[in-house]
């Protein structure tokens, strides 16, 4: 691709960014209309803010910035010791909503 494209697309994307916030809409039902994918939208405004974003000058490639998602439901979240207390091992299981499980060991 070439770097007018390239220039040409990521202000598409820009404009299309721009309509999202003016919509008022969620991400879901905004990419619905707009016939696009959802991983298309958070990929490009990603790409994006790291272009214009004055935290990231001069970072490092690879280095991201943490991004708060907001807190997970504890409903029915359980911790659960896998072996007896006073051993060495610990396993720790997060059953999350959606099916999702979520086991972190140490032995």
């Amino acid at each position: 691709m070439t770097t007018s494209a390239r220039e040409d697309q990521s202000e598409a994307w820009r404009q299309r960014l721009e309509r999202f916030v003016q919509s008022g809409k969620t991400v879901t039902a905004f990419c619905q209309q707009e016939s696009l994918s959802v991983w298309s939208f958070y990929h490009w405004r990603r790409r994006l803010q790291r272009l214009v974003s004055p935290s990231n000058e001069g970072a490092g490639a690879g280095t991201s910035s943490f991004v708060d998602l907001g807190a997970i439901p504890t409903a029915g979240a359980r911790i659960e010791a896998a072996v007896p207390a006073g051993t060495a091992n610990l396993t720790i299981r997060l059953d999350l909503p959606g099916g999702i499980v979520l086991t972190i060991a140490r032995s």
